[in-house]
């Protein structure tokens, strides 16, 4: 069945994608990964990792925003897309540096930030800090005691 799996998986149009945030699939490291997150925090970290996540380029892509642009008048008419949110939109230069700081300069990319169990935690803190969710998921900063302990 697993032969079969990764058969189907890698003629799918979403591995190329996939495999770039996390080489291993399909495996059960993210359902490892995810079993101590709530299903808030879950939901927001699939939907980042498969690109549909509710920001503008998506959001555009099934019609629901007449435009992708980040809203930001300083990002001058950018794609508001996932490495966007994440990296490069100066609106969240604070908390981003914030994220670098906790996670550690080498780690920053969208597989450690995405498909790691030590750098998840960061990224969930980061995306409740912006508040780019708050309005659909509320607060989902993780419980790190409770979760990620040792």
């Amino acid at each position: 069945m697993k032969t079969l799996t990764s058969r189907w998986w890698k003629k799918s149009p979403r591995y190329r994608r996939m495999r770039m945030i996390n080489p291993s699939l399909p495996s059960d490291k993210f359902i490892k990964i995810t079993s101590s997150l709530n299903c808030r925090q879950t939901s927001v970290l699939t939907q980042l990792r498969t690109g549909h996540a509710p920001i503008n380029k998506h959001l555009h892509r099934i019609w629901k925003n007449e435009m992708p642009n980040c809203p930001q008048p300083t990002c001058h008419n950018k794609i508001e897309d996932i490495h966007h949110l994440l990296f490069t939109c100066p609106r969240y230069i604070h908390e981003r540096y914030q994220l670098t700081q906790k996670t550690g300069g080498k780690a920053f990319n969208s597989t450690k930030l995405l498909a790691d169990r030590h750098t998840i935690p960061h990224t969930l803190d980061f995306l409740n800090k912006i508040g780019q969710f708050r309005h659909i998921y509320g607060d989902i900063t993780p419980d790190k005691e409770r979760q990620w302990g040792n």
